[in-house]
């Protein structure tokens, strides 16, 4: 078998070809890098948001979080807001936080002005602002009147930009309360809460 003669040619063809190939091999690692990227992306967000809900640009959507001090969520006060928000034709979005949200510190941390880590959950995608509140109540007898029992609720309360997520406003918000037992008093105490919190929103929207 005679031995094809060794060319400029053809080592700058098989280098070229090499160089191709390195080329390809380069591109699809990077697209699977990217790829990986954004599962370990997507897969974050699951994880502390509600992703299906969607921002409509024609409307300035609202999302809401309430936490007591035992770091459960107080549906029953993001659903009074939410009524409130929909009387100044604004859209509450309900549901948008998951538990790990709470559990995991992320509340903690964008309640207190960390707003990379809001800027992180890309929360502009899903509302234009973002109601956080963190609530107490105090429960005590009245000496003065049997069995009566008073409840002071007090919610510290911050509105924040969900593009950048810094606080635009914020304000603690208190009532009493009196009734019988513990849940009428808290009744009656978070009915005048309730006027409070569309005062502040008043202020803000």
């Amino acid at each position: 078998m005679k031995l094809k003669q060794v060319t400029v040619n053809i080592i700058q063809a098989y280098q070229k070809k090499f160089d191709e190939k390195q080329a390809m091999m380069l591109i699809e690692q990077n697209e699977k890098a990217k790829k990986e990227k954004e599962r370990q992306l997507i897969s974050y967000l699951n994880r502390y948001i509600n992703v299906s809900l969607v921002n409509q640009p024609a409307t300035k959507e609202i999302s809401m979080l309430i936490v007591d001090e035992a770091a459960k969520e107080r549906n029953d006060i993001e659903r009074n807001i939410a009524i409130i928000i929909q009387s100044k034709k604004m859209n509450p979005v309900l549901g948008l936080f998951r538990h790990p949200f709470i559990q995991e510190g992320l509340f903690e941390k964008v309640f207190s002005g960390d707003a990379a880590k809001a800027r992180d959950l890309q929360l502009g995608k899903h509302s234009d602002y973002i109601i956080l509140g963190k609530l107490s109540i105090n429960y005590k007898s009245n000496p003065d009147f049997l069995n009566v029992i008073s409840a002071d609720i007090n919610l510290e309360i911050k509105i924040l930009s969900s593009e950048n997520g810094v606080i635009i406003n914020s304000a603690i918000l208190t009532a009493t309360g009196a009734g019988f037992s513990n849940s009428d008093a808290e009744k009656k105490a978070l009915e005048l809460l309730n006027d409070k919190i569309n005062g502040f929103l008043r202020e803000t929207f």
